[in-house]
């Protein structure tokens, strides 16, 4: 039972964290900290080119969606630098001087989404969700079997367990949203 209640805790925050993200995409300064890292690379251009810098993106370059997925999977329940170290420093989420998450544009499942990455109170990745390119949720499910074999029902609702990792599709606001939570003891 307790670990039905912590799954169902994980889930909410997530889905909630989501639903919050999405109210925001018209308000870039609401809880954000856009200040970049005193070592972060900057936005210069080269001057021998005259190009933009060619720092890589999460899921740029030679990453792929399976190594991106991995990667989240790895990080749940490490520190935030584990995460700036993975992805860079993404858009930082903060909430009363408390950087909450981070939000990130990477491949997963194949393709380019939104990804907000949700850090507890001692700044540890505790979830991740993604917001799907579209509603259809038939493919994703198909998807998420093809990754991750035959899924089990939990409250009517189909979820991947893999590696100590829950992966479900939940809805809000007709979007649909890749959840990764960890399985709790």
């Amino acid at each position: 039972m307790k670990k039905k209640a912590t799954l169902c805790l994980a889930l909410s925050l997530a889905l909630l964290l989501f639903a919050a993200g999405c109210s925001r995409d018209d308000d870039k300064t609401t809880g954000t900290n856009n200040d970049a890292a005193p070592n972060a690379p900057s936005d210069s251009t080269d001057e021998n080119t005259g190009s933009d810098s060619d720092a890589a993106q999460p899921g740029e370059g030679s990453e792929t969606a399976k190594d991106n997925m991995s990667t989240l999977r790895g990080l749940i329940g490490k520190a935030d630098d584990e995460l700036i170290k993975a992805f860079g420093e993404g858009e930082a989420v903060v909430e009363d001087a408390l950087t909450t998450g981070r939000r990130y544009t990477m491949n997963l499942l194949g393709e380019d989404m939104p990804v907000h990455v949700a850090l507890d109170k001692d700044g540890k990745v505790v979830s991740a969700n993604a917001e799907l390119p579209d509603s259809d949720e038939d493919r994703w499910n198909k998807a998420l079997t093809d990754a991750f074999g035959d899924p089990e029902t939990v409250d009517d609702r189909p979820q991947w367990i893999k590696d100590g990792m829950i992966y479900s599709i939940q809805k809000a606001n007709d979007k649909l949203a890749l959840m990764i939570t960890g399985q709790s003891a």
